[in-house]
């Protein structure tokens, strides 16, 4: 009996033992914070191991990111206004005397030449009567506004209608006074309407006020359709994309790669044995997502664009980005930077 005691405990014992020691013999051994690494796999996420790293038994901890190549392209800058299509040369028709209008004989859109009768106006009053007094066309065109129905009265200072003496159209837009530096005649610009979406009327400013209206501290500008088209009508609303300063062949990355601590800008610079170095740069202009870098960068090289959170300078990543894609994307911007300006325009964020 003595001897089955001894033998349960010795079973007993080691037993106990096994459940100890096994898990620190079958473990990925200790990180450099001292957490507990897996034999093998992806680390999960929690204290010491952020979301998308990942860890093997002798080796450093990866980050999982992605990252882009630096490319040259040239950046254009615009403004985007709002404006009003109308008539160019446009004559108000009033009459000579106060009263009633007694009859009209034009509509919205009737061509009439020099001298025709447009309407007839009573002057009577009570008590006193007159003759209708007649209302002649002052110049040839096409009736755009009819502003009075039969029966209205009106004065000397009222407009009956409107002529515009020609088909020709204007855009007019206003410009608030910080972007007016950048205004010249010639600009070219782009027109899109309601009425036809997708489509895009090209134009060119024609005119610059010289004065700022010191009410609304805006200046006036107005564009002329570089072609006459059928589609665009007076009274329409238009949003009109100006193009003003194009930055040619610059060094430029995403916006959202370049990253602030302070004044100071940097990027993270993927290296070849897959480390990743901490970049200080120069920033310029920034349009549309993209931010020219003046200093810091040369083309070809790749920065990270996600997971530059929880780098630190010398981390070691894993880059999802395609090597096709990357190869692509610097081979088409390559042609684009020789021949054309890029697809890639927006309000200027800063000098270049």
């Amino acid at each position: 009996m003595k001897k089955r005691n001894i033998f349960i405990i010795v079973v007993f014992t080691a037993a106990i033992a096994a459940v100890i020691l096994l898990p620190q013999g079958l473990g990925g051994g200790m990180s450099a914070n001292g957490t507990e690494l897996p034999q093998g796999g992806p680390v999960a996420a929690g204290p010491g191991f952020p979301a998308g790293a990942s860890m093997t038994a002798g080796t450093r901890q990866a980050f999982t990111v992605r990252s882009t190549p630096v490319i040259q392209e040239d950046l254009q800058a615009y403004l985007e206004l709002n404006g009003e299509v109308d008539f160019v040369a446009k004559l108000d028709v009033y009459p000579d005397t106060s009263g009633r209008v007694e009859w009209l004989s034009v509509q919205p859109g009737d061509r009439v030449r020099k001298g025709q009768l447009l309407a007839r106006v009573d002057p009577s009053r009570p008590g006193e009567r007159y003759e209708l007094s007649p209302v002649y066309a002052p110049t040839a065109g096409t009736v755009v506004a009819v502003n009075l129905a039969v029966g209205s009265t009106l004065s000397t200072s009222t407009a009956i209608m409107r002529i515009a003496r020609s088909d020709e159209l204007e855009i007019i837009a206003r410009v608030n006074e910080r972007e007016i530096a950048v205004l010249k005649n010639g600009l070219k610009a782009s027109l899109s309407l309601e009425a036809w979406p997708g489509i895009r009327f090209p134009a060119t400013v024609t005119r610059v006020s010289p004065v700022v209206d010191p009410a609304s501290r805006t200046k006036e500008i107005i564009l002329k359709l570089d072609q006459i088209d059928s589609r665009v009508n007076a009274g329409m609303f238009a949003k009109i994309r100006l193009d003003t300063s194009l930055h040619r062949t610059l060094i430029t990355v995403p916006t959202n790669a370049v990253a602030s601590h302070y004044d100071e800008r940097y990027v993270w610079v993927l290296q070849k044995d897959n480390t990743v170095q901490r970049r200080v740069v120069i920033s310029g202009v920034s349009i549309d997502g993209r931010t020219a870098i003046r200093t810091g960068l040369t083309k070809g090289e790749l920065v990270i664009i996600e997971g530059i959170q929880v780098l630190s300078d010398g981390a070691t990543v894993r880059d999802v980005a395609s090597t096709s894609t990357r190869s692509s994307a610097v081979s088409s911007t390559s042609s684009s930077a020789d021949s054309a300006p890029a697809a890639v325009t927006g309000n200027a964020g800063g000098g270049q």
